[in-house]
């Protein structure tokens, strides 16, 4: 298993401020992951992780019920799940699968915790 981390030009020490990062990073090498150098944003450190990474993000703004599972299937598989549905409900995404729920479950649960 491949996952991306690091930031053109950002020394690791930087990337360890991240919060979460270092429990991230122990656990991959816990698994034996591979870690290679990529692009990394501040506001979405955890997106390095994701399963949906390297797929192509149509899946994930489905038009059938069919294209739904299969975002959600990989979505069952991700590590940092609720790192991205967290992100969905503060930026109030309102569209697509994120964090492992489609557009009504996400808006049933903002209401629930609003």
């Amino acid at each position: 298993m491949k996952y991306v981390l690091g930031a053109m030009g950002c020394p690791p020490a930087i990337l360890m401020e991240v919060p979460g990062m270092s429990q991230m990073l122990e656990r991959a090498r816990r698994r034996g992951t591979e870690l290679m150098a990529a692009p990394i944003t501040e506001e979405r450190p955890w997106v390095v992780f994701s399963s949906c990474r390297d797929k192509d993000s149509d899946l994930f703004f489905p038009e059938t019920k069919v294209q739904e599972r299969s975002a959600l299937a990989i979505c069952a598989t991700c590590p940092v799940q609720n790192e991205c549905l967290e992100y969905a409900l503060e930026a109030d995404v309102r569209f697509g699968v994120w964090g492992g729920m489609p557009e009504k479950q996400r808006r049933r649960l903002a209401r629930r915790i609003a």
